[in-house]
């Protein structure tokens, strides 16, 4: 039997993670954007601006992303090759990259993006270091000098010898854009890089994959939803109160069968903001028969909250007894508190 529809919401100046006492509890929440819209399902990735010396580098940093963003799958992706096809076949021009007004007034008139993403190639660059780490042959015996180890131990030999140590740095701007009134959703600078130690002709290209794949990894961790590692304590992060006055809970683990109000308080870090989840009150060592149960979202904004349901309701359903409340995330539970009924 399900209790009153109530939650109580708490703003709190103190984020969880920083609340000491007992282990930690580590969960999987899905991290959503500042400025996410549930309205935004469509996204138009145009070529960026080229700022270095490399040629077509705004249109390979423009592919690479569409690839990245459209694997995350918050949103259905269209590329700068199919965007120039569609333009061509609706008889539309060439798209200005540095208009953003315009271009969302020209993508407004396609009837299929509420969004777009673009920006500048700010550099891309490969340096090369020539590393020699020893000068002359030598015998190395570890931290002790020689006469610390017995007649028959072995020294190592290490003969001079030089690598190339070489890196493919790349830097851009990038903004995603609001359509149809073209006013920027998000704007950040991103760097990514690839390090390798042997770079041989195919392997600077590999390096430079590996700088692409990371840089557009970051962006899509900017502007889309991603699947992030919280941690909390659980002694802190769910509690039952019977009572929340003058900006304080009053914490409690034993309740009346005849009380008609209880919380289920909880905490978390701002990252499981807008995430569902579900609240289940189940007698003790059973969760699976659950006697009550509360779904709920986790506003922006909110650090604790209290969701209340009735010990009374539960009693008349169950009996008194011994029961938990159990936070579920993504299908799981993750977080456990024991509470009486008497």
């Amino acid at each position: 039997m399900n209790g009153t529809n109530k939650i109580i919401w708490i703003v709190s100046t103190v984020l969880t993670a920083s609340i000491v006492g007992g282990c930690e509890t580590k969960f999987t929440v899905e991290h959503y954007p500042d400025f996410y819209k549930p309205s935004i399902k469509s996204v138009a990735v145009l070529p960026f601006e080229n700022a270095t010396n490399r040629k077509r580098a705004g249109e390979i940093v423009a592919v690479h992303l569409s690839s990245a963003l459209a694997g995350n799958g918050t949103y259905k992706v269209t590329g700068p090759a199919k965007l120039e096809q569609t333009l061509k076949e609706k008889q539309m021009p060439p798209l200005k990259q540095n208009d953003y007004k315009q271009i969302a007034k020209e993508l407004a008139e396609l009837e299929k993006y509420q969004a777009f993403i673009t920006g500048k190639v700010l550099s891309d660059s490969f340096n090369t270091t020539i590393i020699e780490p020893y000068d002359d042959d030598y015998m190395y015996y570890d931290d002790y000098p020689y006469w610390y180890y017995p007649y028959w131990y072995t020294p190592y030999w290490y003969y001079p010898y030089d690598y190339e140590y070489g890196q493919v740095y790349v830097s851009v701007e990038v903004s995603m854009v609001d359509v149809p009134d073209g006013a920027i959703l998000d704007m950040a600078v991103v760097k990514a890089a690839a390090n390798l130690s042997d770079m041989s002709s195919s392997l600077k290209r590999y390096a430079s994959q590996m700088a692409l794949d990371n840089l557009s990894k970051k962006i899509v961790t900017n502007f889309a939803i991603v699947p992030v590692e919280i941690a909390v304590y659980p002694d802190k992060a769910i509690r039952t109160a019977d009572s929340y006055e003058q900006e304080s809970w009053h914490f409690t683990k034993t309740f009346r069968s005849d009380q008609e109000s209880m919380y289920v308080v909880l905490c978390l870090p701002g990252a499981a903001a807008m995430n569902q989840f579900k609240l289940t009150i189940t007698p003790k060592n059973n969760p699976s028969q659950i006697i009550s149960s509360k779904d709920f979202t986790w506003e922006r904004g909110r650090f604790c909250q209290g969701i209340e349901f009735s010990p009374r309701q539960i009693a008349q359903s169950n009996g008194p007894g011994q029961y938990s409340a159990h936070f579920i995330s993504m299908g799981s539970i993750e977080l456990t508190r024991n509470f009486k009924i008497r």
